[in-house]
């Protein structure tokens, strides 16, 4: 069964107690409770699923249930149809997800992804067994072309769209998943496009790195109108000046930029106010796009499009990078530039790119990755880059 919230506090104290590795031990026998739970039933609506934005000609979202060990299995129906086109670039991070009513608790769930080949987002329901509906007036017109990044705002009323070629696009999302354009949009993040776009939510600010450049943006939201104004300083200069997705720790404090053709990934200091000052710059040799962060914080891991591996990071105490033991990873397939995590941390799900599959890895306590499994997309011939985990919330990550 999933770990209680009226248990919180005397697990918690238990934990202050412990110390940080009885944190790291007890918080894994919590989350293999839910995964074993998970298991146990006999029906696939209590599955964790990932959605995989294929990115193809005829568009369409590819959904895969989470099996305990890891293993991923097609869910029935699997692929849904977006209404619209894509099959522009491989760099895109175009998958977003509103968190959901039970098993995984919040408001009514639904997915977005972007078509840049029709310069639209779709939207869907995601129902209890993990299949996808369409929600009315689906897929909604953007303002540019070639949308790309997609975020969710923490209290899931505003979608972000970044534009390949103007700016964001600020969504508001109505109580049965349709898009309403904020009246405003696009809003100007710098001197380029949008490109892969991250909600900050201790600080109620966007982050939309700008594609092929070596800057990124942060503007602040207004809650009310849905509003996005550059903070002071916007956009900020990284050392890396082909950036590609990117990642935020869960503590906040910190933003991972893979550098694409530079060869390299920065770290990002992020202050209170959201301004953003250079850590340090990582060299890697290796096309990274792929991005995303431990849930704990206390590793991030890009893929490269120009090779099988999947590089991870232990991140060190005031953002130094130093290899996960056995890094790089063989990521089961070519060019893994969309990667994710599920919310508590035991696995890792990477897109293959130019093999039309996906990929599942253990993660274990020291960051290493061990192969579980892949799968092939029903889809084939674009450029599959945009994935989203769904399933239980971590009670006590950052």
């Amino acid at each position: 069964m999933f770990c209680q919230p009226g248990k919180h506090s005397s697990f918690s104290a238990h934990l202050f107690r412990a110390g940080l590795r009885s944190l790291v031990k007890l918080a894994s026998v919590c989350i293999l409770g839910v995964f074993a739970a998970l298991g146990a039933v006999t029906q696939r609506s209590l599955l964790p699923v990932v959605y995989v934005n294929d990115n193809t000609s005829a568009n369409q979202i590819d959904a895969f249930y989470v099996n305990p060990n890891g293993t991923l299995q097609a869910v029935p129906g699997s692929p849904f149809l977006t209404g619209g086109n894509g099959g522009f670039t491989f760099d895109i991070d175009s998958i977003a997800i509103r968190p959901g009513e039970s098993p995984f608790s919040g408001p009514s769930p639904f997915l977005y992804a972007t078509n840049d080949g029709s310069a639209n987002v779709s939207g869907f329901k995601i129902n209890s067994d993990g299949s996808l509906t369409p929600v009315p007036g689906s897929p909604f017109a953007d303002t540019g072309s070639f949308p790309v990044g997609v975020a969710v705002s923490a209290d899931g009323r505003f979608l972000f769209v970044g534009l390949y070629d103007y700016a964001i696009d600020v969504f508001r999302i109505n109580a049965n998943g349709s898009l309403t354009l904020v009246p405003g949009s696009p809003f100007g993040i710098g001197n380029s496009d949008g490109y892969d776009v991250l909600f900050d939510h201790r600080r109620n600010n966007v982050i939309s790195d700008i594609n092929n450049t070596n800057q990124v943006g942060v503007l602040h939201l207004n809650s009310g109108t849905g509003m996005l104004t550059p903070i002071p300083g916007s956009p900020f200069t990284t050392s890396t000046s082909n950036n590609q997705k990117m990642g935020l720790r869960p503590q906040g404090d910190l933003l991972f930029v893979a550098g694409g053709g530079y060869d390299a990934v920065d770290v990002l200091k992020v202050a209170p106010d959201g301004s953003l000052s250079e850590v340090s710059q990582v060299p890697i040799s290796d096309f990274v796009v792929g991005t995303t962060v431990h849930p704990y914080g206390g590793y991030v891991y890009f893929g490269a499009v120009s090779s099988a591996n999947i590089y991870g990071y232990v991140v060190g105490a005031g953002g130094t990078l130093t290899p996960v033991s056995g890094s790089p990873f063989a990521s089961g397939g070519e060019g893994p530039t969309g990667l994710t995590t599920d919310n508590l941390g035991l696995f890792l799900f990477a897109v293959n790119t130019f093999s039309d599959s996906v990929t599942s890895f253990g993660i274990q306590r020291n960051g290493a990755l061990v192969l579980k499994g892949t799968v092939s997309l029903k889809g084939s011939g674009g450029y599959p880059s945009g994935i989203a985990f769904y399933g239980p919330p971590c009670p006590f990550c950052p």
